[in-house]
């Protein structure tokens, strides 16, 4: 894979959220042979997940350490392909053992796993929050990350609706949005 990836650390802010929303706006270059993490907090063992990834067959997947047994949804394969652009979103909320994937503003809808999990959130705070990789360096992301935002809430389907139009706003008020230079004009798939 060819990224870069930020490491934005630990804090306080970022530890044990639930619910959590993770939110990223990515470029898509090529999918790999390994599950991609495009943001979130994910040791280089993988035994404590608060991650937001894409896997090689192109679902889209979220994981959240539980004591008992992990939260995890994904996709049914095929909804990112390379070259494209996605808006992209996980939920999840461990007190009520739910989770929900948005693409593009809307629900995936047909889900492959649908796992609630089970016992109390395991402890995140010595996991660093990173963008485009896991600690140890072992699943770059290939492609743009554009921005991340992290989110004390669950998001429901109006929410994730008004989180895809936000950066849409701009493009609508002639202020179109920038990657090195070149603006993103078209932004759906």
């Amino acid at each position: 894979a060819n990224s870069e990836i930020v490491n934005v650390g630990r804090g306080a802010l970022l530890d044990n959220l639930d619910p959590c929303t993770l939110e990223a706006f990515v470029f898509v270059r090529s999918l790999q042979a390994y599950d991609m993490r495009v943001l979130g907090k994910n040791n280089s063992g993988s035994t404590v997940n608060a991650v937001l990834g894409i896997g090689p067959a192109g679902y889209f997947w979220l994981n959240r350490s539980r004591a008992t047994t992990l939260l995890e949804y994904s996709s049914q394969n095929g909804v990112i392909a390379s070259g494209n652009w996605y808006h992209l979103i996980g939920t999840w909320s461990v007190a009520n053992s739910s989770g929900a994937l948005y693409v593009n503003g809307w629900d995936v809808g047909s889900y492959l796993t649908t796992v609630g999990g089970a016992g109390a959130i395991t402890s995140d705070t010595a996991v660093d929050f990173i963008l485009g990789n896991r600690e140890g360096g072992a699943r770059s992301f290939d492609g743009i990350i554009t921005y991340g935002r992290v989110f004390n809430m669950y998001a429901n389907s109006e929410v994730a609706q008004e989180l895809y139009r936000a950066p849409h706003a701009l493009l609508a008020a002639n202020r179109p949005l920038y990657w090195n230079g070149v603006p993103l004009a078209a932004v759906d798939n």
